[in-house]
């Protein structure tokens, strides 16, 4: 029986461009003395890296949404990432140099993509009559003609489910986004509104800033776009006269005035 251990693997990436943090986190089977064999090409690895450790080859997995396992070769420091291992048990080789770990399902976050496929079928008939007379007799042919179509309509659900558009409702109202930009590591909206109105401002502007406004909940409006308690938020805080502003604070809508506004809102998942 291979013998396996089971951790929790967290990473914290610090991105300097933003001075805000990236929480990812999985739990990996870890197995030593073992690695991954296929009959097919399906199973090759995705990427080949060269790290130190093991602990670094586990990294570049968590980094890779979707990194379902690894095996880490020690005499040569080469770590193997695999997207499509089904049942590792019945592909493992024995090998003293390796060791290898998969990912524990429903443990990743954020999520990896999971992808469905719907399948439906028509089919349509056309019968055409032909009669020709004669003086004599009269003779009809009838042609049929059946055509099945098949349509397959594939749905993928991933982590950017949870991200700005650039019009959606958020607890009865409609708020706006002159322009989006999702990626695997947060959700942008730029030109922030509800109404016509901005968010307000309250730090030092113009500026990008990991403060959350004093006169609304910037960090809680951030976790409620995109799903996750972990969420963390980069504004850039714009200076302005003293206008009405729209606020959000606790799933409750209220306005007051301000001098400056929310023009980016930069959510971290």
């Amino acid at each position: 029986m291979v013998y396996q251990r089971i951790f929790s693997l967290f990473l914290i990436v610090f991105i300097k461009q933003s001075a805000t943090e990236d929480i990812r986190l999985f739990r990996m089977s870890k197995i030593n003395g073992w690695q991954f064999q296929c009959a097919n090409t399906t199973c090759l690895p995705f990427i080949t890296v060269t790290v130190s450790n093991m602990i670094k080859c586990q990294t570049n997995c968590l980094a890779q949404i979707h990194c379902r396992a690894v095996t880490f070769h020690k005499s040569i420091s080469t770590c193997q990432l695999f997207d499509d291992i089904i049942n590792q048990n019945s592909n493992m080789l024995a090998n003293t140099d390796t060791i290898s770990a998969t990912v524990i399902l429903q443990t990743r976050i954020p999520p990896e993509p999971t992808t469905t496929s719907t399948t439906s079928t028509s089919t349509t008939s056309t019968t055409t009559t032909t009669t020709t007379t004669t003086s004599s007799t009269s003779t009809t042919t009838t042609t049929s003609k059946t055509t099945t179509t098949t349509t397959t309509t594939t749905t993928t659900t991933s982590s950017l489910s949870n991200a700005f558009s650039l019009s959606q409702t958020i607890d009865g109202r409609i708020i706006t986004c002159n322009s989006v930009n999702n990626t695997n590591l947060y959700t942008e909206c730029s030109t922030l509104q509800q109404g016509g109105l901005y968010f307000p401002n309250g730090i030092a502007c113009p500026g990008w800033s990991t403060t959350t406004s004093p006169y609304w909940d910037t960090i809680g409006f951030c976790r409620k776009i995109t799903g996750s308690l972990l969420a963390t938020i980069y504004a850039y805080y714009d200076c302005d006269t003293s206008q009405p502003r729209v606020t959000w604070i606790a799933d409750v809508w209220s306005t007051n005035n301000d001098n400056g506004f929310t023009s980016i809102l930069r959510c971290y998942y």
